[in-house]
């Protein structure tokens, strides 16, 4: 007596990630309008904050620094480099370099980040890269290639999953707008309704 559903909401038209938030903030809406929708909601967030990270070519170029290397070295503190593997306890264990967490918990860290220089002397790699607080999606999702939405929903009581399925054809044919798709994937867990005839006394 599960009746969740999914289905995905695909931007076939490239938009910018501000219309496609509109749009699909919009047709939620609609959707919760729809009395056989119970909720129907997305986790995907385009204001997450963030910051971009711009490598300055021309001041790398001056130093003798190669521009890969300081994406590496960025890589290495605050993303994570494969280094080898070990064995013990009859089992293999892989081995993963990153800074300590303390180090990359906030942008001051990254002063203390060092870079070698073409003279063979370090220098803070804050003087290669500048860094912008950004607000953008935490992570792009894709189905069939476009980028999308996931959307978790649940039918209203006394509907089946076919009546929301088909309350979500109706909502996108008249809130979406061209360019933009659904898509329900894998299988929807059927919610079954039942009858009972009770005979009057």
């Amino acid at each position: 007596m599960n009746g969740d559903l999914e289905f995905q909401l695909p931007d076939k038209a490239t938009h910018s990630t501000a219309e496609f938030h509109k749009v699909s903030q919009s047709f939620l809406a609609a959707q919760a309008e729809r009395s056989e929708i119970q909720y129907a909601t997305t986790s995907s967030n385009p204001t997450f904050p963030q910051y971009l990270m711009t490598v300055n070519a021309v001041q790398c170029a001056e130093a003798g620094v190669s521009v890969s290397s300081v994406l590496s070295l960025m890589r290495g503190y605050y993303g994570s480099v494969y280094a080898s593997n070990f064995n013990q306890f009859v089992k293999q264990y892989r081995v993963i370099i990153r800074d300590d967490t303390n180090y990359r918990v906030n942008i001051a860290g990254l002063g203390k980040v060092q870079v070698c220089t073409g003279s063979d002397a370090m220098s803070p790699i804050t003087e290669f890269v500048d860094m912008t607080c950004v607000y953008g999606p935490e992570s792009v999702a894709l189905f069939n290639l476009y980028s999308s939405r996931a959307v978790q929903g649940s039918p209203n009581v006394s509907y089946s999953t076919g009546q929301a399925q088909s309350a979500i054809t109706a909502t996108a044919a008249e809130y979406l707008p061209p360019g933009y798709g659904y898509e329900f994937p894998g299988h929807l867990r059927v919610r079954a309704l039942y009858c009972v005839r009770v005979p009057v006394a």
